[in-house]
């Protein structure tokens, strides 16, 4: 928080948006798990996770609204992680 020069407000809205946009994804995830192929949904979600997580680093730096909106996307790609990892793990 010091570095960053924001309040506790702020980190309360990164956490909590990041958690909201987890919880939505786990819900797209659960209509799109029977649709889509499991390890293709894994590949898309690591490389989207990787890319908004770089994305609100770079460009957010001097924007919070950015930064947020980054870093709930890269929370609701995280979501299929503790889906797909185990059912991979007990596919092999």
């Amino acid at each position: 928080e010091e570095n960053f020069a924001i309040n506790d407000t702020k980190t309360a809205t990164i956490s909590t948006s990041s958690s909201l946009a987890n919880c939505l994804a786990l819900l797209m995830i659960w209509i799109l798990g029977d649709v889509i192929e499991r390890r293709k949904l894994l590949i898309v979600s690591m490389f989207s996770w990787i890319v908004f997580c770089f994305l609100s680093i770079f460009l957010g730096s001097n924007n919070f609204v950015v930064f947020v909106a980054f870093r709930s996307l890269a929370g609701a790609a995280a979501a299929l992680f503790g889906v797909a990892i185990p059912v991979l793990t007990a596919d092999i």
